[in-house]
């Protein structure tokens, strides 16, 4: 079977060409439904078929269009190829499957490596929102207890200021050290429920 056929013909040979449809498909090697299906799908016929009149097609306009198809489905499948692989990039990074090791797989074992690598996506991504919010609460400390320090610094200077003995200027002192202590505290606290939020999302997503 071939689907080269002499396309230049003359007009008076050109009726050599047509076949029915049971021809049709014993020429190109398939089944009459086969050829049913292709014009169905828009493979040209001289003659369409049905209650007594039989089907009649030109072999070389049939040619044509089959190789027609097979090139658009052949740079179909060559598009869907490069959207798989760069999908696979964007959601799994470069360390995503190759596509060979992919064709490989069944199915359900593709299924199963792509939930594995989604999950240890969701955790490493999890574990750097964890040593970003560490870190920041490091600094938040290192803050607040340098801010601490200049602040518990202020009573002295306002009892020499206004003349305050030393029981009014501890008295101000330990006042304004709850303050700081209780301003750490609801920073810290914030930080907290942040952390415990994302945490939250990411098990859910």
């Amino acid at each position: 079977m071939t689907d080269d056929l002499t396309t230049q013909a003359p007009a008076e040979d050109a009726q050599q060409f047509v076949r029915g449809l049971a021809e049709t498909a014993a020429f190109f090697e398939v089944t009459a439904p086969t050829v049913r299906a292709w014009i169905d799908r828009g493979c040209p016929v001289e003659r369409k078929g049905g209650h007594g009149v039989s089907y009649a097609l030109d072999l070389r306009k049939v040619a044509a269009w089959r190789r027609d198809q097979a090139e658009a489905e052949a740079e179909a499948d060559a598009r869907r190829a490069e959207v798989e692989e760069q999908l696979r990039l964007e959601l799994l990074g470069p360390d995503a499957m190759p596509s060979e090791t992919a064709d490989r797989l069944t199915p359900k074992q593709e299924a199963d490596w792509l939930r594995g690598e989604r999950e240890r996506i969701q955790i490493a991504a999890l574990r750097r929102k964890l040593v970003e919010a560490a870190a920041l609460e490091r600094d938040l400390a290192r803050v607040m207890a340098q801010l601490s320090e200049r602040l518990l610094l202020v009573p002295d200077e306002l009892g020499r200021i206004r003349g305050w003995s030393d029981e009014e200027v501890e008295a101000v002192r330990e006042k304004m050290g709850d303050l700081v202590n209780d301003a750490i505290d609801a920073a810290r606290d914030v930080l907290t429920a942040g952390e415990t939020a994302v945490t939250a999302d990411d098990q859910a997503a």
